[in-house]
């Protein structure tokens, strides 16, 4: 039988109240490593299901159509993560964000921010500052 390990984590500049996090990893820092990364993908998969892409709502039967959508939509999330991260200095940010809230995610705030673009006819760049890398080498876009 794999033993476990209980640990209490709190750092005060980021959490309210201590995490007790449940691992089979010996090392802290590892167990805090993985539990970081663990709330990084679930934020991604609420974005995707719920707060944007409502995948999780799709009445795809057959593997092809539910792999060709979620191709899509990986797309199409990357595209406005980076159209988020593009513009989290822009002066109308505070049209869909207020100074005093914090968003849940980039992808929120792109989301809300493309819609207001979009409802106020304001000229956007949706991409920029893509690159792709082949071969361990730098393509630029």
């Amino acid at each position: 039988m794999e033993k476990v390990n209980f640990l209490y984590w709190f750092d005060a500049k980021k959490f309210e109240k201590p995490l007790f996090l449940i691992s089979t990893l010996d090392n802290a820092p590892d167990i805090q490593y993985a539990y970081a990364i663990r709330f990084r993908i679930e934020t991604m998969f609420k974005d995707l299901k719920s707060r944007g892409f409502s995948i999780d709502e799709n009445r795809l039967g057959k593997e092809f159509s539910l792999t060709n959508l979620l191709i899509v939509v990986a797309l199409a999330f990357c595209i406005m993560l980076n159209f988020g991260f593009n513009n989290q200095h822009n002066p109308l940010k505070i049209k869909v964000q207020r100074i005093d809230k914090k968003i849940n995610s980039i992808f929120t705030f792109a989301r809300l921010f493309f819609q207001y673009c979009k409802d106020e006819n304001i000229d956007i760049k949706l991409i920029s500052n893509i690159n792709f890398v082949q071969n361990n080498q730098k393509i630029q876009t």
